[in-house]
């Protein structure tokens, strides 16, 4: 899959910009915004450049599906 022409070059002029996720949860589902955290924290890979690795698509989902906090299917 790729990219649009133009985020290419957002992707670039923003390499080694602070990252900033914000996460909300349901009510009584704290603990599945703190698994997402742990795979975000794990998927980053602890780049000192703090530039966050591009994804590849499903990445989060297949992560998500693995601590079997994925949504089920319809």
């Amino acid at each position: 899959m790729a990219y649009p022409t133009g985020c290419t070059l957002y992707i670039r002029e923003s390499e080694g910009l602070p990252v900033g996720i914000q996460l909300v949860c349901g009510i009584w589902e704290e603990e599945k915004t703190l698994a997402l955290m742990g795979v975000i924290e794990r998927c980053w890979n602890n780049r000192p450049s703090q530039s966050a690795p591009l994804a590849r698509p499903g990445d989060f989902i297949s992560e998500k599906q693995r601590l079997g906090i994925a949504n089920p299917p319809h």
